[in-house]
């Protein structure tokens, strides 16, 4: 199971990366360099919502008995539920499964929240 889930997360982040800019940007000379976003994955994630629908907050338990680790969200947020992109809405539902955040290691922003299977 653990290989599984070191295999998606890999087909995740890659994915991530070339949909992105993120390549692009570092190639350029002018711009700062790339830095690959950090992850942290844990037993228990969570979303906080907004009534509206919002994230307001991702939180995420890496072990039984650890401290949760709290990130506030970036602006475009990607939240992939089974390997499928969803809203915060849905992903909501798989609130308290295992999962990873990406996340920026400067600004420590959330940019990417996997939820794995059931």
């Amino acid at each position: 199971m653990i290989k599984l889930k070191q295999i998606f997360l890999f087909a995740a982040l890659s994915a991530w990366l070339s949909g992105g800019g993120a390549i692009a940007q570092s190639l350029s000379s002018e711009s700062t360099p790339y830095i690959p976003p950090m992850a942290a994955e844990g037993v228990d994630l969570r979303l906080n919502l907004t009534d509206g629908g919002e994230v307001v907050s991702v939180r995420i338990t890496e072990c039984d008995g650890c401290m949760p680790r709290q990130f506030l969200p970036a602006p475009n947020l990607e939240i992939v539920l089974e390997g499928e992109q969803v809203t915060a809405r849905q992903a909501s539902s798989a609130n308290g499964r295992a999962g990873t955040v990406l996340y920026d290691g400067q600004t420590e922003l959330a940019q990417v929240v996997i939820f794995y299977g059931p």
